[in-house]
């Protein structure tokens, strides 16, 4: 997060919802109401850098920063002479992504004032991590610079080895509230970092990657819960879901490849009977039934059960008895 990202974030804010800000505007927002709200931002936050770029705002600087935000959230902001800045359009295409953008900076700027405002929020420990900045690992990526990494891996990633290498960085993926760095290097092959302790040292070179590869995110994850993609075979997974929770999964799939199968024939009940059929939906995943894949069934606790395949079922039957023999 830097601070010309901050200052662009804040000027699309002002001109999309200028009354939120003060500003009785009906449909401009001037360049003096603009640069005023700036400032006035910029002084609530006097003691953070990350906001003292707030004031770079002549019409020049807006103007770049105005491209800025139309190649990376799609909206489209316009001026006219003697009136002030509007949303010209507005790509649908984007939605998705300019949500995520949204939300992604709320979290950080509240992260940023949690101390100050711990009487009337709490908070997660949110996924973004200051020491790593977001833009400029972006800018390498698109640019095929080469990024220099120490990572000390654990037992997880790679039995505690250490990896002192260059890379070609791919893609930027956010998986378990906190992020990885997809990177690629000919004797690891593609490779994800976990942006977090385990980094002790990263550093964007002005190296150009050689005999770079490309890479396809969606291609290369579509079989995966999250972040890890390993040698398990893709299966179709058939799952029951309890009818409370039916409709939360409804909302948010547990993975793109999610298929109804069949609605529960009770769809509210007041008492959870699991032994009622009619409480039971159906769905279908094409997955990698791996280790992130039972990870993700556990957190869902009794509302899930796996029908098929059978050895999927065992394998989760197994793990469970393991975990009472702890009790």
């Amino acid at each position: 997060m830097t601070s010309d990202y901050i200052r662009r974030y804040y000027i699309l804010k002002i001109i999309s919802n200028p009354y939120n800000y003060g500003i009785d505007a009906e449909e401009y927002v001037s360049l003096e109401n603009l640069q005023n709200t700036l400032s006035f931002i910029q002084a609530q936050n006097i003691d953070n850098q990350l906001f003292n770029k707030l004031d770079v705002f002549s019409e020049k600087n807006i103007k770049r920063d105005l491209d800025k935000i139309l190649i990376f959230t799609g909206v489209d902001i316009g001026r006219k002479r003697h009136h002030g800045y509007y949303i010209k359009s507005v790509d649908e295409h984007q939605a998705d992504a300019r949500k995520d953008l949204y939300e992604k900076t709320e979290l950080f700027l509240l992260n940023l004032k949690k101390d100050e405002w711990k009487p009337y929020v709490s908070t997660q420990h949110t996924s973004l991590d200051g020491r790593f900045d977001f833009a400029q690992i972006i800018y390498a990526i698109e640019n095929q610079l080469q990024i220099h990494i120490l990572f000390n891996g654990w037992y997880d990633n790679n039995q505690f080895e250490n990896i002192h290498i260059n890379i070609q960085p791919l893609h930027l993926k956010e998986a378990h509230k906190h992020w990885h760095l997809i990177g690629y290097h000919p004797k690891l092959g593609v490779y994800s970092f976990s942006l977090d302790e385990r980094i002790d040292e990263f550093i964007i070179t002005n190296k150009k990657v050689q005999d770079p590869i490309s890479f396809n995110a969606d291609e290369y994850f579509k079989n995966s819960i999250g972040i890890l993609k390993d040698d398990t075979p893709v299966e179709k997974v058939v799952l029951k879901v309890a009818n409370h929770h039916f409709k939360y999964l409804m909302i948010r799939k547990m993975h793109h490849s999610q298929k109804l199968i069949e609605a529960p024939k009770l769809l509210n009940s007041e008492k959870l009977d699991y032994n009622n059929p009619d409480m039971w939906g159906t769905i279908e995943l094409k997955l990698q039934p791996n280790y992130e894949f039972l990870m993700e069934v556990f957190k869902y606790n009794r509302w899930i059960k796996v029908v098929s395949p059978a050895h999927i079922a065992l394998n989760i039957k197994k793990h469970l008895k393991d975990m009472l023999a702890y009790y």
